[in-house]
């Protein structure tokens, strides 16, 4: 049961981690895959500011894709590629461009 449940975690890790180096280049202009995220999803950033739910998320989204259009040329983009890795020791996936 333990074996089958590491698996299933291994699994969604890789989609995950695949999924955000497909999706980080362009997070700025172009929406995520919601498919990784789960519905009850919490967002909390460094000053404690906190989302709470997919939805929410999408919203927050939508309204940086509206700012960003106004000041953000994709083509000047220096973002190519992203490097996405699961941190063991924090339980965190990281992405660095």
């Amino acid at each position: 049961m333990i074996v089958d449940s590491q698996k299933e975690f291994e699994m969604n890790l890789g989609k995950a981690v695949d999924t955000l180096k497909s999706d980080y280049p362009n997070l700025l202009s172009k929406n995520p895959s919601w498919d990784i995220y789960h519905d009850e999803l919490e967002v909390i950033d460094p000053t404690g500011v906190s989302l709470h739910g997919l939805d929410n998320y999408k919203l927050a989204f939508s309204f940086i894709h509206g700012v960003v259009n106004w000041f953000y040329c994709e083509e000047k983009s220096g973002v190519t590629s992203v490097r996405a890795t699961y941190d063991w020791a924090r339980k965190a996936i990281r992405c660095v461009c």
